[in-house]
């Protein structure tokens, strides 16, 4: 028997190739969570203060998760909030085990308002009554994005999960993809393309999206997303100046200029429109 949770069917197969199984039978039940409430913000040039700001208005006083893309902004990111008067603690890989559990024990028994994690966080934790997950930065893949808020809104209640979007942060993905060395893989960490463009989308439904991406049908969800309640706050397209940005690449990273140029021509070939959704 193999289980696993939210996957595409291309995950499925390669599940399937590489246990051997002949003869299986598929057991799939949807992966709608309509009780998460779906919510994209533009991230400002201080998205600590406006995490903590966030957290001190419509989250007051509730537990949540903060999901950061580099352990060290976990870190920093737990004093902004402390200094906020929210009392956070933060895990991420680098934290000796004793250190980890004593953090994570801190959250789970409510001694700790707020957790800000990298995204290896919470396996083997189950907290039900999680209010908020909040990401910082969008994360590589929509696959990564829903496993986190799937942490969220066990109790059947709703939750709210905001994602602080900016088109920057899509360069810092690009740096770390460029690094990789194989190539399929590499290849595959390019569904990143996707994530923003659901960050970016401005006229459909986050949950119809994401079921999309996972190959479900799904009507709008009507009341539980920020673009189905008209909630929307703008973006804009920074596909050149990320381009631009590589221009520096290969003298502060020692990447070649053949990888640099690649990855310009992938962001070119691949431009955001205000109003997209998955295909």
């Amino acid at each position: 028997m193999a289980l696993t949770g939210t996957c595409t069917n291309r995950v499925q197969n390669k599940i399937i190739t590489t246990l051997q199984m002949e003869s299986y039978e598929t057991i799939q039940v949807t992966s709608s969570r309509i009780n998460l409430h779906l919510q994209i913000q533009p991230k400002t040039d201080k998205p600590k203060k406006q995490i903590a700001d966030f957290i001190n208005q419509p989250c007051q006083r509730q537990c949540g998760i903060v999901y950061c893309a580099r352990r060290k902004d976990t870190v920093d990111l737990a004093h902004e909030l402390k200094s906020a008067n929210i009392n956070a603690v933060f895990v991420h890989g680098d934290l000796n085990d004793l250190e980890r559990r004593k953090h994570e024990r801190a959250w789970t028994i409510g001694l700790a308002q707020v957790i800000c994690a990298t995204k290896s966080f919470g396996m083997g934790i189950d907290r039900k009554d999680e209010q908020f997950v909040l990401d910082m930065c969008f994360p590589e893949s929509i696959d990564d994005y829903y496993q986190g808020i799937g942490r969220a809104g066990r109790d059947g209640l709703l939750t709210l999960c905001t994602l602080f979007f900016k088109h920057e942060d899509r360069s810092f993905h690009l740096h770390n993809i460029l690094k990789i060395e194989d190539k399929d893989y590499q290849e595959h960490k390019y569904n990143m393309n996707k994530m923003v463009k659901y960050c970016d989308s401005g006229s459909s439904c986050h949950h119809r999206c994401i079921l999309s991406y996972f190959e479900e049908v799904s009507p709008e969800c009507e009341e539980h997303c920020d673009i189905c309640i008209g909630d929307i706050q703008s973006q804009k397209d920074c596909t050149i100046n990320a381009c631009q940005k590589f221009s520096g690449l290969s003298t502060k990273s020692g990447l070649s200029n053949f990888g640099v140029l690649s990855a310009e021509r992938h962001l070119m070939h691949t431009q955001f429109p205000s109003k997209v959704c998955l295909s």
